[in-house]
């Protein structure tokens, strides 16, 4: 019987092999012009104008570009994974030079960035993970194929490492990795528990791994104890335990978690609830994950469903996204189903008030349409999400420094000008007013005392007008800061404070 059960493991597992040798890449052949056009900030960017079969996810490297990876058959005719990228931000947006042709639905998609300067995407189908250089375009099967219901996977900020976290498909177990040449071979791996789903990752600066997981006995559940497990990377690839600790403790449907560490501050947010009541609590550890503090509401709001959320850090804190989806009789529309943001300096106790930076409507679907969070330059993040424009759908993305309120008091000044902040000093808000006499492209931007910039404000084709804009400068240190208007020939820099 054991010799029976031999023959046919290795028969089944030379066929996974063997079907993960059919994955291959290609060029896009579109079908679609992709954005090119520069529209006012403020409202979405349309990156495809069409309903993707899968999910979707994202990273951008260390010059500043984004990667945008959707499971999608419509936006070219020979890829089933296609790639967008953008150079300046968001704004405008081309296709990468190859994808996946095959034209599956995949179970997941997780990109992420190495400190080495390399970009992967991994990818899920059936019960097999690959990884794919994106700028190399090698792929290959992590591990062995065949054996997986689940993965998460993080990279090291400080060279080329990344370790990955397997939900085993024969146990009830959780296995982990570690790799720094993207799996062609292994540094360490290990065993983490016997009883675990769900598997996240999550890595520090300090290259400290946090890796959450549902603690689920006998048999994998939403509502048994979400658990936190922490390792200590020891030399590239290669880690040690440090601890596991029960985190969300509380009786009821817990079908998402998620952490980030930074400063020694941990934030560990997680959802609560069934449909018609699901919000997204969080706990708090100052000590690196050694205690946490008491359960906190983070998105808790009555009569709506707060779900599909992503947790990353910035240079002195963490940026929150999720999707508040409203309960309602009749349709959904723009204004009922939206993405919030919000945010938290690791040494706060909480989450600031939510932003709603989507005018694009998202939806539930099957499919698995999570928003995706992805960290820019200069204390600034932009989210990617698939959503509605009446009955269209779309690939949109929009940044959280360009969702602000910008106010055009109708009349046609004489001349340019640039009004002096107020208030300022300042704490943590101002208004910038400005004047153009006539219709033309107008850049606004803040910078610090060395010249860099760390917020842009304007940067679009604005008509004549006298203008007032609200800078929001939470996320920024206290310190004397620039702000500069060009506009055609026009230029001005006038000084401001913020003073917490």
């Amino acid at each position: 019987m054991n010799k029976l059960f031999l023959f046919l493991s290795v028969i089944l597992l030379s066929g996974f092999l063997s079907y993960a040798q059919e994955l291959k890449t290609g060029k896009p052949i579109p079908t679609i012009p992709v954005n090119t056009d520069n529209p006012a900030w403020g409202s979405d960017i349309t990156i495809m104008p069409y309903l993707p079969i899968g999910q979707i996810t994202g990273a951008v490297d260390n010059a500043g570009t984004i990667y945008v990876a959707v499971n999608d058959t419509l936006s070219t005719s020979n890829l089933g994974i296609v790639v967008f990228k953008s150079t300046n931000n968001g704004a405008n947006w081309s296709f990468h030079a190859n994808g996946i042709i095959n034209r599956f639905k995949f179970d997941k998609l997780k990109m992420v960035h190495t400190g080495a300067d390399s970009t992967y995407l991994f990818l899920q189908l059936a019960n097999s993970v690959y990884v794919w250089n994106i700028i190399n375009n090698t792929l290959r099967v992590v591990v062995a194929a065949g054996h997986y219901r689940d993965y998460d996977v993080c990279a090291s900020k400080n060279n080329n490492a990344m370790y990955i976290l397997f939900d085993s498909l024969e146990t009830t177990g959780l296995y982990r990795y570690g790799s720094v040449d993207a799996f062609a071979t292994i540094a360490s791996r290990g065993y983490m528990t016997s009883t675990g789903a769900m598997p996240g990752a999550f890595i520090t600066a300090g290259d400290t791994i946090y890796f959450p997981y549902m603690n689920t006995g006998t048999a994998d559940t939403v509502s048994g104890t979400a658990r936190i497990a922490r390792y200590r990377v020891t030399s590239p690839g290669v880690v040690s335990s440090i601890a596991f600790l029960d985190v969300a403790t509380e009786t009821g449907a817990k079908t998402e978690f998620t952490a980030a560490a930074l400063n020694g501050t941990v934030w560990y947010l997680y959802t609560l609830g069934t449909t018609g009541n699901i919000n997204i609590r969080g706990r708090q550890s100052t000590d690196a994950g050694v205690t946490y503090a008491a359960p906190v509401d983070v998105a808790a709001n009555p009569n709506v469903d707060e779900y599909w959320m992503s947790l990353n850090t910035f240079n002195s804190g963490f940026d929150f996204i999720y999707y508040s989806d409203s309960l309602q009789s009749g349709t959904p529309t723009n204004g009922t189903d939206k993405i919030g943001y919000s945010y938290s300096n690791y040494y706060s106790t909480g989450f600031s008030s939510p932003v709603f930076i989507s005018h694009h409507m998202p939806f539930w679907s099957a499919a698995n349409f999570k928003p995706v969070l992805i960290e820019l330059p200069y204390s600034d993040c932009g989210v990617a999400w698939v959503g509605m424009n009446g009955s269209a759908y779309g690939l949109y993305f929009n940044r959280y420094s360009y969702t602000v309120n910008i106010g055009n008091q109708g009349e046609t000044p004489a001349n340019y000008n640039l009004s002096q902040n107020y208030p300022n000093p300042f704490n943590p808000s101002t208004k910038i007013n400005f004047s153009i006499p006539k219709g033309e492209f107008v850049s606004l931007k803040v910078y610090d005392i060395l010249g860099r910039e760390v917020s842009t404000l304007v940067n679009k084709q604005m008509t004549a007008g006298t203008y007032s804009i609200n800078f929001d400068a939470s996320k920024l240190s206290s310190g004397v800061y620039f702000y500069r208007l060009d506009a055609g020939s026009f230029t001005q820099t006038k000084k401001m404070m913020i003073q917490k």
